[in-house]
């Protein structure tokens, strides 16, 4: 008997010993994969969104790709880390249990197998319900974050039109939304929760009550009977971890081959590919000889109808219109972010289509209409301009560089502003140069423009957010940048062009003019018409234009402006609010006390909800001790002799009946728990993140508590209190 116990003692060591390695190697290598994949996937997801050409992002929105590339990529990851193991090793003990069950006893099988069907409903019609309401969250909470962000990133004005209670009161209308599915939700997962724990009491009272009456027959043996009625518990408890591992994992192949689809598409504009002609030199001759243009996502209208006109190498070319004359279109084709429908645009008489897209690109620079700045320090940002002059790059020493940045400010009328704020060129710009004025973001956007060593200089509405004084600056500027480099500029503004080689008139999709200032405006055609509508065309017989001057009074109003934010822009840095991570770092250092604390206060009008889940959890733990008394009960009934078999059948059905009871209550304490914890969760999800974004609304724009850049950090992480919530609560 002694050397039994050893033998099956060791048995157990040993197995302890190879579940501790299986388990553990498992975890490592699924990790390791999931870790190694995901990164794999997301550089070549990132990769493939900057192959495609500007069509593609017409139709596909940022928020779109980000969450793509973040969401649906960490869901991959936990699919491929943490429920692809899960769901294999559930699999595994289930179809072991169900074997081991009919190999034991059959009868004793087939009796227990409607427990197997019971658990696989409950699992896929609850885990199918869950994730239909999870949807719902989901997108309620997305609208919800959309509001917050936007209204956060438009503070100044909000706070200027004093909406800011109308935009609490409507993110609090998205958590309201939200939080009845999240009711639901977490409803059915207590249910789910409740049957499985349930499960064991209910699979016991069967086992031994129908097995009770083999075992007097002989047909069976308690061993038999013990292993049959535990295999067939785990069984039951592995069935609810498999559907929603199962479910999640075709969440996951779902997201991976959206993903691999996006990574699979090819783009008619790949910058990285290697294909096409690189010339060894440029002159910088473009001309578009009978181009038309109709954009994928708008192709119910012509943007170019066959387009005719020459831009010579180192002179300005003008090109004014209307809104919607096709202008900024003309610099998207040079840059080859569309494919015209009908004729061609060369360079040096090449068709542009020839040649590398990466190498055309690099002999151009673009200031756009909307100047765009990196969340980074005003140095990087100009810098940023000359980062595809890689070998050039590399041999410049430190000194050359700066060097080289601030004669590019210089030229750019930006280094007076630069230099005067605390931080000069080591000031941080804020999420899209959020602490920078316009004019001031445009000055830094042509300095990183004038940094390159290119041969075309783009500037579509380059100028038009900046004050009289800077502009007449920066217009000499690019007049001297124009002696070496072929210049085109898109602008309404007509003294900007004036002074242009060669000006052309862009009318509904069509060159409706084009030569010098003095040729078209003698000509008294559209051209005149937009300077009469400017209010800058004299008049006059001789056709001559009134000075495009400001008055001085004006230059001086200009400049009040201009000083006046540059002082907020001072006024912004000299102000170093506190980081978020400082304040997230504040916050976990409360402790769970303090943290409880405070969610009970705050959670004071659930009070008799908290009361009853903390009860219902009371007895639900309780559940599983009183199980174990009744089964070793059970045990020792069975070790009675047969020839006292109706003692033996009283003594079962009576175990099984508080078998049965045992289970009424394991599952009415544990969906109690559940429901109330749910509710009582959701309320305080709800207020505290309602609370919290009013804090951020209540705040006054000059003087925030934190930076802008830092504000979309601090919203996420008030985003994820909801799942910190129901970390703390769950059951």
């Amino acid at each position: 008997m002694r050397s039994k116990l050893d033998k099956y003692t060791l048995y157990y060591v040993y197995l302890a010993i190879a579940i501790f390695v299986v388990i553990y190697v498992s975890t490592v290598e699924f990790y390791y994969s999931g870790k190694r994949i995901i990164r794999a996937l997301r550089n070549a997801y990132l990769k493939a969104i900057l192959r495609q050409n500007m069509a593609y992002f017409d139709t596909h929105s940022p928020g779109e790709i980000s969450t793509r590339i973040m969401s649906d990529m960490n869901l991959v990851q936990e699919g491929i880390t943490s429920k692809a193991s899960i769901a294999l090793t559930a699999f595994a003990t289930f179809a072991t249990a169900f074997v081991i069950n009919f190999i034991m006893y059959w009868k004793t099988a087939l009796v227990l197998s409607p427990t197997f069907v019971a658990m696989v409903v409950i699992g896929s019609f609850g885990g199918a319900y869950v994730v239909k309401q999870h949807k719902i969250v989901m997108a309620q909470s997305s609208q919800a974050s959309s509001l917050a962000e936007e209204a956060i990133a438009s503070m100044r004005l909000v706070s200027a039109f004093g909406i800011q209670e109308h935009i609490a009161g409507k993110y609090s209308s998205c958590l309201t939304s939200a939080r009845r599915p999240g009711i639901r939700s977490q409803n059915a997962i207590a249910g789910m929760i409740a049957c499985s724990n349930a499960v064991p009491s209910l699979v016991y009272a069967l086992t031994f009550w129908a097995s009770s009456i083999f075992f007097v027959r002989g047909e069976v043996s308690v061993a038999a009977l013990t292993t049959t009625a535990l295999v067939v518990v785990i069984g039951a408890f592995v069935i609810v971890r498999i559907d929603p591992a199962a479910q999640a994992l075709s969440s996951t192949v779902s997201s991976a081959e959206i993903s691999l689809e996006e990574i699979a598409r090819r783009s008619t504009q790949d910058p990285f590919a290697s294909s096409g002609d690189c010339s060894a030199t440029v002159k910088g001759d473009v001309e578009f000889r009978g181009v038309s243009l109709i954009y994928p996502s708008r192709d119910n209208r012509i943007v170019l109808h066959k387009v005719s006109f020459a831009c010579p190498a180192m002179k300005i070319t003008a090109i004014l219109g209307v809104s919607g004359s096709g202008k900024s279109s003309i610099v998207a084709l040079i840059e080859r972010f569309y494919e015209s429908t009908a004729g061609k645009v060369c360079l040096d008489r090449k068709d542009i289509q020839s040649l590398n897209l990466s190498w055309l690109r690099g002999q151009m620079a673009l200031v756009g209409q909307e100047p765009r700045l990196f969340d980074a320090t005003i140095f990087e940002n100009i810098r940023y301009g000359e980062l595809s002059r890689r070998e050039k790059a590399i041999q410049e020493s430190p000194e050359e560089i700066r060097e080289r940045v601030i004669s590019a400010a210089r030229k750019a009328n930006a280094d007076d502003f630069i230099t005067a704020l605390p931080e000069g060129y080591q000031t941080q710009v804020g999420q899209k140069g959020f602490q920078l004025a316009g004019g001031q973001r445009q000055r830094i956007s042509i300095a990183r423009a004038l940094i390159r060593n290119l041969s075309i200089l783009l500037l579509d509405e380059a100028i038009s957010a900046l004050d009289s004084k800077s502009e007449a600056t920066v217009q000499v500027a690019i007049e001297e940048a124009a002696r070496q480099h072929t210049t085109i500029i898109i602008a309404h503004r007509l003294s900007t062009i004036r002074h242009s080689d060669n000006i052309i008139v862009m009318s509904e999709g069509r060159v409706a003019e084009q030569g010098t200032h003095d040729d078209i405006v003698a000509r008294d055609g559209h051209y005149p018409s937009l300077v009469r509508a400017q209010q800058i065309y004299s008049g006059s017989s001789e056709g001559k234009l009134a000075s495009s001057n400001d008055s001085h009074e004006g230059i001086e109003e200009a400049e009040a402006h201009s000083h006046g934010k540059d002082a907020l822009v001072q006024d912004l840095n000299e102000k170093q609010p506190p980081d978020v991570s400082n304040f997230e770092k504040k916050i976990e250092s409360l402790g769970l006390t303090r943290t409880l604390a405070f969610n009970v206060k705050h959670n004071s009008k659930e009070y008799p909800l908290l009361i009853l889940g903390l009860c219902c959890s009371i007895i639900a733990g309780l559940a599983i001790p009183g199980q174990s008394v009744i089964f070793a009960k059970v045990l020792e009934t069975l070790s009675l002799h047969s020839l006292r078999y109706h003692q033996l059948r009283n003594d079962i059905d009576l175990y099984a009946g508080l078998f049965l009871m045992v289970a009424g209550v394991a599952f009415l304490s544990w969906l109690g728990a559940g429901v109330a914890f749910a509710y009582s969760t959701e309320k305080l999800s709800h207020r505290l993140r309602d609370r919290c974004f009013i804090s951020i609304m209540s705040q006054d724009v000059a003087s925030s508590l934190f930076k802008p850049c830092d504000l979309t950090r601090l919203l996420l992480y008030t985003l994820r209190t909801r799942n910190i919530l129901f970390c703390l609560t769950q059951i």
